[in-house]
């Protein structure tokens, strides 16, 4: 019974995902809905590794399926987020509103490159025997996280400008676009991103990844449900700054 405890729970992080996936097609813009079977989908993604290793059952089968759901709960689920800002922000305006198919065409291929790249990094994330401690370009999880944490910054109105005023958010669309390639590049790139798989818990070897936890507590204190997408982006300039110690250090 041991050997199938971490596929349940690959499963249950699927199933999640989906969940997400069919809230936010039925409730549009109800992203506590997709936060909340995102986070069920993290702590299962966390889980079932943890488990593999500490029953000791490993399994090539396990392995991909684990890919498998990956790929929709923080490849498709944060490509629908975004689908739905993107699409939201520009359909409510006349320009939008006259052409509903070519803005849901646009939209969906901006946002459905989330979906590409995260696939490309996972399959990459499978065949590199490097990222054993670390990883090497920014985890789907993590890219999940950052866009869902966009959705509590969103301004109020940012919806309804288009229906108030005739005009798109072309603001808010160009952010969300820039932040699409920069992500999405973070995803594929031969950055070295900080993991919490720690091989001792001095402060000396884990400096980089205790200041991380420090700040994010702080974030997580004043920021409250606006911190994931900061979490994220000091994940992201931690990890460089440590790399670029390093890399001074060895010189």
């Amino acid at each position: 019974m041991k050997k199938h405890i971490p596929n349940i729970l690959t499963c249950i992080n699927l199933l999640a995902g989906f969940m997400g996936i069919v809230l936010l097609m039925n409730a549009p813009q109800e992203y506590s809905l997709a936060f909340f079977c995102l986070a069920i989908s993290a702590i299962c993604d966390f889980l079932d590794g943890f488990a593999a290793r500490a029953l000791k059952v490993h399994s090539i089968i396990g392995k991909d399926l684990d890919s498998l759901a990956d790929l929709v709960s923080f490849g498709v689920l944060p490509a629908i987020v975004v689908f739905q800002i993107l699409y939201y922000s520009i359909y409510e305006s006349r320009i939008g509103a006259n052409n509903p198919i070519i803005s849901t065409i646009l939209c969906g291929s901006i946002a459905g490159t989330i979906v590409v790249f995260s696939a490309l990094r996972l399959a990459k994330f499978n065949n590199d025997t490097r990222q054993q401690y670390d990883f090497i370009g920014l985890p789907t999880p993590a890219n999940a996280i950052f866009w869902i944490g966009v959705t509590a910054w969103l301004p109020s109105s940012s919806y309804c400008e288009g229906a108030c005023c005739g005009s798109a958010n072309y603001g808010l669309v160009a952010t969300i676009i820039g932040l699409v390639v920069v992500f999405n590049y973070l995803l594929v790139s031969e950055i070295s991103i900080l993991s919490m798989k720690m091989q001792n818990y001095t402060w000396k070897n884990n400096i980089a990844k205790y200041i991380f936890l420090i700040i994010t507590v702080f974030l997580g204190i004043f920021l409250q449900e606006k911190a994931l997408s900061p979490v994220i982006i000091t994940l992201i300039i931690v990890s460089i700054g440590n790399k670029i110690i390093d890399f001074k250090k060895n010189k």
